[in-house]
């Protein structure tokens, strides 16, 4: 919907079925990446996400700003289920349960397309969760939300152009984004000389955040 010649409100709806699912286990020694197609035992993911967002240009179009904030449910998400036995299991659905997800945030972008440097800034603030109940006692983290592994609250990319002459142009690109969701063990059993690790809730710690930067 246009608000003025040079602004705008924009707004959508998609729902998605997928059915090759991914099942990450990172409270292990060894992780393990699982792509699980839709069978039997597994049902197809469904995602319902809702948008709405303000975009304009200033000056003539040398600058755009747009903004816009998302919220994603999922249904049937893939995990693995606290304490399962994955390595060399020949049954690999008997690990796996299916729960729900929901995502939300804010999404932020200014470019310039106009002087002798040109470039863009981009900025998201966003949280991703998953829960996954199966009874008293049973499912994963004790049935609570937790941080799904691509979680990142913060991911913020910078990016510059500038033209030399006809033949050259130098770039750079900075990135910085939080660490992404990691359990650790909270302590450590020795059993029959094997040292036992205990893990503590799913995903309650972070990775050191990621920053880069391209010449």
């Amino acid at each position: 919907v246009a608000l003025t010649p040079t602004s705008s409100l924009k707004a959508s709806y998609a729902h998605t079925r997928q059915y090759l699912l991914l099942a990450s286990r990172t409270n292990n020694p060894t992780p393990l990446d699982v792509w699980e197609p839709v069978g039997p035992w597994v049902k197809p993911q469904r995602a319902d996400q809702v948008a709405v967002g303000y975009a304009a240009t200033f000056r003539n179009g040398g600058y755009e700003f747009s903004a816009e904030t998302y919220f994603k449910r999922s249904y049937n998400v893939l995990d693995f289920v606290d304490g399962s036995d994955v390595i060399l299991n020949p049954q690999i659905e008997s690990a796996l349960l299916q729960g729900i997800g929901r995502s939300y945030g804010l999404e932020i972008l200014l470019r310039k397309h106009i002087g002798d440097w040109t470039g863009w800034v981009s900025y998201t603030l966003g949280k991703t969760e998953q829960r996954f109940v199966a009874g008293p006692g049973a499912g994963i983290n004790d049935g609570a939300w937790f941080p799904s592994p691509t979680d990142k609250v913060h991911d913020l990319s910078v990016v510059a152009v500038k033209p030399i002459n006809a033949r050259w142009t130098f770039g750079t690109t900075f990135s910085l984004a939080s660490g992404l969701p990691v359990t650790y063990p909270v302590s450590r059993y020795v059993i029959d000389d094997y040292v036992v690790p205990e893990y503590g809730a799913r995903n309650a710690n972070r990775l050191p955040s990621y920053h880069r930067l391209d010449l």
